[in-house]
């Protein structure tokens, strides 16, 4: 897929060369010019930020069983909720990615998480409370293998 931009006066012309595209009138600039200086810069990053993982181990099983692959949106998008299955980075080994169930939000700001199968999960029983800043996103639908296509 190549998404491209045409600038034009004021304008933008947003979309993928291949499918739709959408054109955005630019806000005008509080010295009265429309050059669209900021909104250019925004235009440039990522709207939004989708990752796909695969599961390897069993303690989000029946859910997530290992060898299913996840849809993942970043969580400046997507805010944790209890309940929700997040993709997060392991306290105090912040290298170790790991997806965990939302449980409760701590009085601290940080969440409670625990895996669906709690006799073979390491979660905040072991490592305490997930400070929000280590959530990296939430799990938004699987999408491999196909046998179990599906929003979680």
């Amino acid at each position: 897929m190549v998404h491209f931009r045409r600038k034009t006066r004021n304008k933008a012309r947003i979309g993928r060369a291949d499918g739709p595209s959408a054109q955005v009138e630019w806000p005008a600039h509080p010295a009265g010019r429309t050059d669209g200086t900021a909104v250019e810069a925004e235009l440039r990053r990522p709207l939004l930020r989708f990752r796909t993982w695969e599961i390897a181990g069993d303690s989000m099983s029946p859910t997530l069983e290992a060898g299913d692959w996840v849809v993942s949106l970043d969580s400046r998008f997507l805010k944790p909720a209890a309940g929700r299955i997040a993709v997060l980075r392991r306290p105090g080994s912040e290298s170790e990615i790991l997806i965990k169930r939302l449980l409760t939000q701590e009085p601290a700001g940080g969440w409670y998480v625990i895996g669906d199968q709690p006799a073979r999960s390491t979660d905040s029983r072991r490592f305490g409370p997930v400070p929000e800043r280590l959530i990296e996103g939430i799990v938004l639908f699987r999408y491999g293998p196909p046998r179990r296509l599906g929003r979680i």
